[in-house]
């Protein structure tokens, strides 16, 4: 529940920025192209604010659902991926495939 406080802020920088958006089209259609360009610079930087806030309170909400998720779950998911894996037994990287026009005679 910590997330929903970002939430509602990133929804209301959102909204502002969406606002001052307007607002500058406002300043254009007057022909005060000048103070347009302030409140258009504002305004982008309060809406990318709004979206990193949404971008947060989403990460949160990811991670508290990963870390509800019983150990036992986690184990068994790590294991079956782990065996779909190739096995290498030799320890060895493999060396890295050649072009075909480099592979002369």
């Amino acid at each position: 529940m910590r997330f929903w406080g970002r939430e509602i802020l990133g929804w209301g920088l959102l909204l502002l920025g969406l606002a001052l958006m307007l607002s500058c089209l406002l300043y254009i259609h007057a022909r005060q192209v000048i103070e347009a360009s302030i409140v258009a610079a504002v305004g982008i930087f309060i809406f990318r604010a709004g979206v990193h806030f949404l971008k947060v309170a989403v990460a949160a909400r990811i991670y508290l659902a990963s870390r509800q998720e019983p150990a036992g779950e986690r184990r068994a998911a790590r294991a079956r991926v782990a065996e779909q894996r190739p096995q290498d037994t030799t320890g060895a990287r493999p060396a890295p495939a050649r072009p075909a026009s480099e592979n002369r005679a």
